[in-house]
């Protein structure tokens, strides 16, 4: 980034977002490559009902690394707010599949403060990345999404597009409820931001956040 003083040329910051995936039932970590079980029917009954198996669902994103290359401070953008200079926007694809109809949410964990997630450090303060997800639809129809606590709770703001919060799952809804499919997706606009007073630093500077988009049914 620029130095700021007369016309001379300043240090840059390398940028950086990696995630990882996982599929997560209730608490345990899976990975979800089992099969779906075929019931056999009762003796002289009806047929006994699907259970959900425990390796259900799975998620992939498109692009597991932004890397945003070097950029100095007249690269970057204003914020959304006066404090904050924005990298530029960015978007990923997510996807889930699960092999039977669940109630499924998708979280975002990765190390944060409050209600922002942290990115890197300039200038001996945190910058943040806001990942919203956007343009969400269940077996190829579009549904809202809002934040829960967990899969299957109802979200008190469902709406087209919802903001990933540390310790919430969002969910998509349908009719106001909570809504079961086999498969979800969505776009991920992943906006980084750093404090205008932090934008000046005076040797090469990397700023790196890591994360896990985690999928969740029941």
């Amino acid at each position: 980034m620029q130095a700021g003083r007369g016309g001379r040329r300043g240090a840059e910051v390398n940028a950086l977002i990696r995630v990882v995936c996982a599929a997560v039932l209730g608490s345990g970590l899976c990975v979800a490559k089992a099969q779906v079980p075929t019931p056999a029917p009762r003796s002289g009954g009806a047929p006994v009902a699907t259970a959900i198996p425990a390796e259900n669902c799975q998620i992939s994103v498109s692009e597991p690394d932004l890397d945003y290359g070097s950029m100095t401070r007249y690269r970057l953008e204003e914020g959304g707010n006066a404090q904050d200079l924005s990298l530029g926007k960015r978007r990923m694809t997510i996807n889930v599949s699960c092999q039977v109809e669940a109630k499924i949410g998708v979280r975002f964990r990765g190390s944060s403060v409050g209600a922002d997630y942290v990115f890197g450090t300039a200038g001996g303060k945190q910058g943040k990345v806001t990942l919203t997800l956007v343009d969400p639809q269940l077996d190829g129809r579009r549904v809202l999404v809002g934040a829960a606590d967990a899969a299957g709770m109802v979200p008190a703001a469902p709406a087209g597009s919802a903001r990933f919060m540390p310790g919430q799952v969002l969910v998509p809804v349908e009719g106001g409820q909570p809504v079961s499919g086999k498969q979800f997706s969505a776009a991920v606009e992943i906006d980084p931001s750093v404090p205008k007073d932090a934008a000046r630093v005076r040797s090469r500077t990397s700023l790196e956040t890591h994360g896990t988009f985690e999928v969740i049914w029941r």
